[in-house]
């Protein structure tokens, strides 16, 4: 499987996206979602381990972006949630450590 399309009518909620996933070693490492009446694109990548390490939301009308990162412990126990946003990577909204 390498493409998911999704459309979504109902009187409150009318929209198309796409997923399209990417695999390394047969295994998931990413999957890209494309929201065409939002304008907006949504990566989420995964490690090796298939762990959720990145959530990348990019806009297609700006240079805005927001990003979520996740690090994990040897153990793949989620260690620290990391959220920035806009264009400045170093502004750190939060972070979260467990």
């Amino acid at each position: 499987l390498t493409e998911v399309f999704v459309k979504v009518n109902d009187y409150e909620v009318d929209y198309v996206y796409t997923a399209k996933l990417g695999y390394e070693n047969d295994l998931l490492s990413n999957v890209s979602v494309e929201t065409r009446n939002r304008s907006n694109y949504t990566t989420y990548t995964y490690n090796s381990q298939g762990l959720l390490t990145n959530i990348l939301h990019e806009s297609t009308v700006s240079d805005l972006y927001a990003e979520d990162v996740f690090e994990y412990t040897e153990e793949n126990r989620l260690k620290s949630w990391r959220y920035t946003e806009t264009n400045d990577p170093n502004r750190i909204w939060y972070t979260h450590d467990y």
